[in-house]
């Protein structure tokens, strides 16, 4: 079964799930935002993406 890192950490973490394969990983997948055009984006969808991406690093659901 393939869980996205985020949604089993904690699950990992309270040992209610275990690597079997810990050397295999999967390719990273990113996280995107989708907006109509760069040129133009208001200031409150500028500032949502930069705290998004603040939140984002580093990693939250990693210790």
């Amino acid at each position: 079964m393939v869980r996205s890192e985020w949604d089993a950490a904690s699950l990992i973490a309270q040992g209610k799930l275990v690597r079997l394969l810990p050397q295999w990983r999967l390719a990273a997948a990113p996280i995107v935002a989708l907006v109509p055009t760069r040129k133009g984006t208001p200031a409150r969808v500028r500032l949502f993406l930069d705290a998004a991406r603040a939140a984002m690093d580093p990693t939250p659901w990693r210790p």
